[in-house]
């Protein structure tokens, strides 16, 4: 995996944020992720990008095994220790066969936190960074 040492966070990302923060509690689904009133962990992140003109897929699919490859693809991978807000963390839970085995995204918050639609809270939360040991990858979906 290939570090781009030259993305600085941006304004973009600190909007990012702010967007999930409105979304908070909403209902998680997988089956109506493209619904409005409903988000699964990348429809979520997708819709926050599209608002600040960030089109987050690869191949036409967005999802997380997507975004993370359109990430690398387009070299904008940061290293977790230099995550900031608005920053997408993939994580890895088991062996699915797609690109990194990836089956989850989150949005770095800042401080510590994350804000992702959570399968296990059936809704969009923010709470402390958990499981980094299935990180897999890291990427700041833009570059202003």
């Amino acid at each position: 995996m290939e570090i781009n040492p030259d993305l600085i966070p941006g304004e973009t990302g600190n909007k990012a944020v702010d967007l999930t923060l409105t979304k908070l509690g909403t209902p998680y689904s997988q089956e109506k992720r493209n619904q409005e009133g409903y988000f699964d962990c990348s429809s979520f992140t997708y819709w926050v990008y599209s608002q600040l003109g960030v089109i987050l897929q690869h191949g036409g699919s967005n999802t997380a095994a997507s975004q993370g490859r359109y990430i690398t693809e387009n070299n904008l991978a940061v290293s977790y220790g230099s995550l900031a807000p608005g920053d997408l963390v993939f994580y890895s839970f088991g062996v699915n066969n797609r690109y990194l085995n990836i089956d989850h995204v989150a949005i770095y918050a800042g401080d510590g936190y994350v804000v992702d639609a959570s399968s296990s809270k059936k809704k969009v939360v923010y709470r402390p960074i958990y499981s980094t040991g299935n990180i897999v990858l890291c990427g700041r979906p833009y570059t202003e």
